[in-house]
C-alpha cells in the first residue's frame, strides 16, 4: 500500500488561522438557527459570554446562532454550569446543554465534562470559555441536524469511526481534540459513534510533548487507523515546533488545525483501502511523516 500524505501542523499558531469547518450535515433545514441563552451558574458576567463563545462556535460549523433573538421558529439553546472543587487549585466543571423547540419542549441534551485551574472558572477565563464551547459545539449542532440529511451523505463511507481517548494529554486538552477531530470526521461524510460498535474502525491517538530550542516545545502526534479486530491499517504522523505559550493560550485553535490534517490523512488512507480488506488480515499498513 502506497505511503498517503498528511498535512503538518499550523504555524503561525494564531486562531484566526484554524481553517474554518464548511460542515454540510449541519446545515438547517429552514435555516431558522439556535438562540443560545445566557448559561446559569457561571460566575460574574462568564454566562454571557459563554452563551457569545457557543454561537460564534456553532456559527464556525455553519449553524446559525444568535444570543439576543432569532425569530419564531428558532431552537433555544440554554446551558447550566456545575462546578465542584478539586484539591487547593483544580475545579471540575460539568456544562449540560439542553435544545428546546419553540413550543418550549426539550429537544435534546448534551453533557460536557473538563477539569480546569480554579482560577480560571472563577475569572471566566476566554480561554477555558472558548475550550468549552469548541468541545460541546459538535455534538450540540448533532442534536439538530437532518438526521435524513445526515444518512444520505454518510453512504459515502459505509464504516462507522470511532475516536478513542487522546493519549499523552492533559485530560481537558484531549477531550477537546477528540471533539474537534469528531467533528471534523463528520464533516467530511464519515459515520462517527461516540460508543465503541462491533464493526467500528478505531482512531486512536498518541500526543507527546519533549523540549526543543530558542525556548520552544517539540509537539509530535501518532495516529493509528486500528480495524474491528485490532490490526493497524495506517498511520500518521504530525510534528512542530510550538511555544509554551501559543499551548496555553490557543489550544483550540491549534486542535481545530491539528484535526482538519488528521481527517483529511484518515480520508486518505481510507479511500485507499478496499472495503473487504478491512475485514481480512491483508494488508499492510500505510505510513505517513510529515
Amino acid at each position: 500500500m502506497s505511503a498517503m500524505g498528511c498535512q503538518p501542523l499550523p504555524q503561525p499558531f494564531q486562531p484566526d488561522t484554524a481553517r474554518k469547518s464548511s460542515n454540510p450535515l449541519l446545515n438547517l433545514p429552514d435555516r431558522s438557527g439556535v438562540v443560545v441563552r445566557s448559561v446559569s451558574g457561571m460566575p460574574g458576567n462568564g454566562g454571557e459570554m459563554l452563551a457569545q463563545k457557543m454561537a460564534a462556535a456553532l456559527i464556525e460549523r455553519n449553524l446559525p446562532a444568535f444570543t439576543k433573538a432569532g425569530n419564531r421558529a428558532s431552537l433555544i439553546l440554554t446551558g447550566h454550569a456545575i462546578a465542584v472543587n478539586r484539591g487547593s487549585s483544580r475545579t471540575q466543571i460539568r456544562l449540560i446543554w439542553r435544545v428546546s423547540g419553540p413550543d418550549g419542549l426539550q429537544t435534546g441534551e448534551h453533557v460536557v465534562d473538563i477539569a480546569t485551574r480554579r482560577s480560571a472558572w472563577k475569572n471566566s477565563s476566554p480561554g477555558l470559555l472558548r475550550e468549552l464551547a469548541v468541545q460541546s459545539a459538535g455534538k450540540v449542532a448533532g442534536l439538530v441536524q437532518d438526521p435524513a440529511d445526515l444518512d444520505q451523505t454518510a453512504d459515502k463511507k459505509k464504516r462507522y469511526l470511532h475516536v478513542w481517548p487522546i493519549d499523552g494529554a492533559p485530560e481537558s486538552a484531549g477531550a477537546l481534540l477528540r471533539a474537534e477531530l469528531e467533528t471534523s470526521l463528520r464533516s467530511r461524510a464519515f459515520r462517527v459513534s461516540s460508543r465503541l460498535r462491533d464493526d467500528s474502525l478505531v482512531i486512536v491517538g498518541t500526543v507527546s510533548l519533549k523540549s526543543g530550542t530558542n525556548g520552544r516545545r517539540e509537539l509530535s502526534l501518532e495516529w493509528s487507523v486500528m480495524s474491528p479486530d485490532g490490526r493497524k491499517l495506517g498511520k500518521l504522523r504530525q510534528k512542530n515546533a510550538v511555544t509554551p505559550e501559543s499551548l496555553e493560550k490557543e489550544w483550540p485553535a491549534i486542535a481545530r488545525s491539528i484535526a482538519t490534517g488528521t481527517s483529511d490523512g484518515i480520508k486518505d488512507l481510507l479511500d485507499k483501502i478496499p472495503e473487504h480488506a478491512l475485514d481480512r488480515r491483508s494488508s499492510a499498513p500505510a505510513d505517513a511523516r510529515r
